[in-house]
């Protein structure tokens, strides 16, 4: 009778327990990184999203063309939302701009576009001699 017991293939509770100690060892960290990898995929496409949104305005108020949509500095530029994303628009007058014609200067102007996010923004600028909205 022992010896039917004996030849029975099979595993004993302590080496499945050692099996699953071990696989957790290994599964562990690696289910830590692959969080950390999505957590940083999400942001960056979060981060992608708003500087195509930045990149939109800036091109949108260099195409504009029509006498109404003249921006000057220090006017205020309504603030705008896109979904999660609240969109600012700054304009400044340089001073001393370098180059151009000294005795007939055209006024350059940086307008900066801001997309910020909760948890997050994107900026960008651009020079203009000539400010349209």
């Amino acid at each position: 009778m022992f010896k039917f017991i004996r030849s029975r293939a099979g595993l004993t509770l302590v080496e499945v327990l050692t099996a699953v100690f071990i696989l957790g060892i290994v599964v562990a960290p690696l289910t830590g990184f692959f969080v950390i990898s999505n957590n940083r995929a999400r942001q960056t496409m979060t981060q992608r999203q708003a500087l195509a949104i930045a990149e939109d305005y800036l091109e949108r108020l260099r195409a504009e063309t029509h006498e109404a949509s003249f921006i000057y500095p220090g006017e205020e530029i309504p603030v705008e939302t896109e979904g999660r994303f609240t969109v600012y628009t700054e304009v400044t007058e340089l001073e001393n701009a370098p180059g151009g014609d000294p005795e007939n200067p055209r006024p350059l102007f940086e307008v900066k576009v801001r997309v910020e996010w909760n948890g997050g923004e994107v900026s960008l600028s651009t020079i203009r001699s000539e400010l349209r909205r």
